[in-house]
């Protein structure tokens, strides 16, 4: 596998760009209708967060994975605590840069953040298709402990509170890629995350792509039950004659980080995205995995801190 480092400068921005690593399969052949998969981070992530960088040796196909703006190596404005529809904005630059190499983006993997604008861009890429009568090129999509239920971000923030009363702000003190990072959120900011809507993928999600839902059963972050409500959402659309499957899997000690986990993840997603290739694609809870050697999972408590 070849790694490559690409900047993709914003239509209407050129003081920023959106920094990635495209990892080719064969560098020597051309792009040109090859197809590729886009691997989304989560909030106050980075292009190798979590099992990011060790998920594309396991796919068969070319990925591209990158720093959303104002994370990792991607400059921007000041980072947002509900800023989705920049990191939407940000999807859409990705995915026409890769088409422009001649790609097809057939496959979209999310975790948490990244997973909700993953889905959303997914919905207006599908009707932007259709409306210049192009056909679909997303056929899978892996959601990663997606956030369905926004309002719930009120339990997890409610800390927050006594800083907002008495500094009108508060500073979250976490660290990105071994650094520390201060990200200041506004009580307004909660709100404007809890407003977010996420009914557009109820509406409006494409009826022919399979979709697999992967969620930690200890995950304090975003309840495992939404992961259920999305596996069973997306599995109604055979109702309405869509074809696309729900297969969801739960990992029975994770946190919403998978730490420990990566490679159950990252096998999930690989095996998963076989049975959509060969059209065996299993609807509802797939089989629990081998669950990974000791060995495995010391390398991913190691990557975890990263």
């Amino acid at each position: 596998m070849h790694s490559s480092e690409h900047e993709i400068p914003f239509p209407h921005h050129p003081e920023w760009h959106i920094s990635g690593t495209l990892d080719r399969k064969d560098p020597g052949s051309p792009t040109a209708g090859r197809p590729i998969a886009l691997i989304l981070h989560g909030s106050l992530g980075h292009r190798d967060y979590l099992y990011q960088r060790t998920l594309s040796p396991l796919l068969p196909l070319d990925t591209f994975r990158f720093d959303f703006r104002s994370n990792g190596r991607s400059p921007g404005p000041s980072w947002q605590y509900a800023g989705f529809l920049a990191d939407v904005e940000d999807v859409r630059a990705v995915a026409e840069y890769l088409r422009g190499m001649g790609y097809r983006v057939v496959l979209v993997v999310g975790h948490s953040r990244g997973s909700v604008v993953g889905m959303r861009w997914a919905c207006e890429d599908a009707r932007a298709r259709r409306e210049r009568g192009l056909d679909a090129e997303v056929r899978g999509f892996a959601n990663i402990s997606g956030r369905w239920r926004m309002g719930k971000i009120y339990d997890i923030t409610r800390h927050m509170l006594p800083d907002f009363r008495s500094k009108g702000h508060y500073d979250w003190h976490v660290r990105v890629a071994r650094q520390p990072v201060v990200a200041r959120v506004h009580p307004g900011d909660i709100d404007a995350f809890a407003g977010y809507d996420t009914s557009i993928v109820e509406r409006e999600f494409p009826m022919d792509v399979h979709v697999l839902t992967v969620h930690g059963m200890r995950d304090q972050i975003v309840p495992t039950f939404d992961g259920v409500m999305y596996a069973r959402m997306f599995e109604r659309r055979r109702e309405s004659g869509g074809t696309g499957r729900s297969t969801m899997h739960l990992v029975e000690e994770s946190d919403h980080n998978y730490t420990g986990h990566f490679q159950e993840v990252n096998e999930t997603i690989a095996r998963w995205w076989r049975t959509v290739e060969d059209g065996t694609v299993p609807g509802g809870w797939a089989p629990a995995w081998p669950a990974p050697s000791s060995e495995t999972q010391a390398h991913d408590e190691g990557r975890s801190k990263l």
